[in-house]
């Protein structure tokens, strides 16, 4: 072959294989590269193990402008970025906080368009950082917060994730348990932070009172099961205020078992023993009307296992598992039960207080109007 045959022929050759590592290879870098420079923030999610990946929040239609005049939205000549917003999760940012101590999760790659067009203005609450937290003490799910303004007094967030079981994002509905209202994809706050419980609180002022409401939301994954989940109000958390100012609490020694419960409750119930032939009865609440408004049995060391199991397999029981709740040394589990003889329509709210060896049954006739403190329970 001519020397200047075979030279063109592999600076040809040279050529084809430059192109194919410096623009087919790059092509997943350059699009990380273009998330980074154009989403209008990013933040690490976690899975089990410290494994970690970035979601990013960008809008391909984004448009800039700025405050013309101070309000309460933002102050004068803060940017402004609107647009059509998406999350993102690249799975090449995939790393972990213990590389090589532990098995690598398989991330992939989801995009969520948020379904309408949002707003965020620079140096605010709702400047579209952002925020990533738990909000789930019994689970290793992050959740993803993005605040819009709704006004002087709020914002609304709207809350998303990663599904594990799906590898997808999905977005996380609020469940008011209201009169049968269906779920809304944000709630209007002053405030947001994780509870002591390690559960999402929010607060509201009420206009109408002059004081801030504080609400307790507890993630039930039980729930809306096509997206995994949805935050569900803590009912101990949401009581009218006179149910919970200047709480009564009540002693009472176990003829069955020699256990000694004390709890707080609603002060407008009155503690009474129950009827003695139940012999796994332990206390009853009565209105002030003498109308059983909320019942309690006890389950001793030799029945805890076998109720456990029952509670576990809750559809058999015909209930609907609400959420739980952990407190120091016991476990609460709420279930609803719907039509109760002789009224099909009738709710009951009941409750399992798991302590270990020992444990409670509370089920409550009032559907929902009365309160007990299921942080107070202290058993001897």
């Amino acid at each position: 072959m001519n020397k200047k045959i075979f030279v063109s022929v592999l600076i040809v050759v040279l050529v084809i294989v430059g192109i194919w590592y410096f623009v087919k290879q790059p092509i997943n870098q350059n699009s990380q590269n273009s998330l980074e420079a154009n989403s209008i923030s990013s933040a690490y999610v976690y899975g089990p193990e410290l494994n970690k990946v970035k979601v990013f929040l960008y809008a391909p239609d984004e448009k800039k402008t700025v405050v013309t005049d101070n309000y309460c939205g933002g102050k004068k000549g803060a940017e402004i970025r609107t647009g059509n917003y998406k999350l993102v999760v690249d799975s090449k940012t995939a790393t972990s906080d213990n590389p090589g101590g532990n098995s690598d999760l398989n991330w992939k790659d989801s995009t969520l368009d948020t379904g309408h067009q949002m707003q965020f203005v620079q140096n605010t609450a709702w400047d579209g950082k952002l925020t990533v937290d738990q909000f789930d003490p019994i689970g290793y799910k992050n959740f993803i917060v993005i605040q819009q303004y709704q006004g002087c007094n709020g914002t609304g967030i709207y809350i998303y994730g990663y599904d594990l079981s799906t590898g997808k994002l999905v977005q996380y509905p609020f469940n008011h348990d209201k009169a049968g209202l269906p779920p809304t994809e944000s709630i209007f706050v002053t405030s947001f932070k994780k509870s002591a419980n390690g559960n999402l609180t929010t607060s509201t002022y009420n206009q109408t009172t002059g004081k801030t409401e504080t609400t307790e939301w507890i993630f039930d994954s039980n729930k809306n099961n096509s997206n995994n989940g949805q935050f569900v109000t803590n009912n101990a958390t949401n009581n009218p205020p006179d149910e919970q100012s200047n709480l009564k609490n009540t002693t009472v020694t176990s003829s069955l078992t020699g256990k000694i419960v004390t709890f707080y409750f609603s002060n407008n119930l009155t503690a009474t023993k129950m009827k003695p032939w139940e012999d796994s009865s332990l206390i009853a609440l009565l209105d002030n009307t003498n109308f059983l408004a909320m019942s309690i049995y006890e389950i001793s060391s030799s029945r805890i296992l076998e109720e456990r199991g029952k509670f576990s397999n809750y559809s058999s029981l015909g209930l609907k598992y609400l959420g739980e709740q952990k407190y120091n040394g016991y476990t609460v589990k709420e279930f609803l039960s719907v039509g109760i003889p002789p009224n099909p329509n009738a709710k009951q709210k009941i409750w399992f207080v798991d302590f270990g060896n020992y444990g409670l049954t509370v089920s409550d006739d009032s559907e929902g109007k009365h309160f007990i403190d299921w942080s107070s329970f202290k058993v001897k």
